[in-house]
């Protein structure tokens, strides 16, 4: 089931690609790549150091993530707590609406899919 999700998701975003559609950008390492009255779909690409899902402190609404590359990433609430997980590719997780940082700790590129229901 998490492989025929993240094909559709991918050929979604392959299919946009093809038609010539630009997406559209969300911030400095994410754009989106979906967005219609269903869901959207953003795209985030984190180097190391960098933001993997949001610059700083910021919050997400309820979203499924899929995680497209292997990598190391550092979230912290807001009450300053941390936690660090390895993720691998293909992993996928839902997850409620939440305030986090997230960083990429690792030596690696992070890619990440986060899909939004509508």
């Amino acid at each position: 089931m998490k492989k025929l999700l993240l094909i559709s998701v991918c050929f979604v975003g392959l299919f946009y690609y093809g038609m010539g559609l630009e997406p559209n950008p969300v911030d400095e390492n994410g754009r989106i790549i979906v967005d219609n009255d269903k869901l959207q779909v953003v795209e985030f690409i984190a180097s190391p150091g960098k933001s993997v899902c949001g610059l700083s402190m910021h919050e997400h609404k309820p979203h499924l993530s899929i995680i497209l590359t292997d990598g190391a990433v550092k979230v912290t609430t807001p009450d300053k707590k941390t936690q660090e997980f390895d993720f691998k590719s293909g992993t996928t997780l839902w997850s409620g609406a939440d305030i986090h940082e997230a960083v990429n700790i690792g030596d690696d590129e992070i890619r990440v899919l986060l899909v939004y229901l509508k």
